[in-house]
């Protein structure tokens, strides 16, 4: 996400979605792997959004860097984290507008169809189809497909005669 434009508005939608879905449960940030001179904002952004995230767990940076940048690389980390804590307890995360707001939209209305495709077609929707000629040993396909709803408490709760 931090090479895409307005990054800090869509990681602010990211978490705020995410505080939404999970109330109290406490967020992860973890850097992605990339080079250093694209990874430069990452920091940036994390404490953005971690402004908005309230209880945040784990802060995993994964920037390479040498030992002798070992140590200011901790205390920046660390201080960003603790800006962002200290952010987000004497504040009270308002309404998404712009960038962050469209982006949160965006992410809703995909994992609605995802879960509509998921119900309608199975997991193919998500796993797609088995790599041609990848069978298991007797012949079997790898993935069991099923393309009916299934209840597996239907036949318990149904009525008895």
């Amino acid at each position: 996400m931090i090479e895409e434009q307005a990054a800090g508005a869509r990681a602010i939608a990211e978490v705020t979605v995410r505080r939404a879905l999970f109330g109290e449960h406490p967020l992860a940030f973890v850097e992605p792997s990339s080079k250093a001179e694209r990874a430069a904002p990452w920091a940036n952004v994390q404490a953005a959004a971690a402004a908005h995230a309230g209880d945040v767990a784990l802060v995993l940076r994964t920037t390479d860097v040498g030992p002798r940048d070992a140590a200011g690389w901790a205390r920046t980390a660390r201080a960003a984290a603790r800006v962002s804590a200290d952010a987000a307890a004497a504040t009270v995360p308002g309404p998404l507008h712009g960038v962050a707001l469209d982006h949160a939209r965006g992410m809703v209305a995909a994992a609605l169809l995802t879960l509509d495709r998921l119900a309608d077609h199975g997991w193919r929707t998500v796993a797609g189809d088995a790599p041609a000629g990848h069978r298991a040993r007797g012949g079997r396909d790898v993935v069991a497909e099923r393309t009916e709803s299934f209840d597996p408490l239907a036949t318990l709760l149904a009525r008895r005669g």
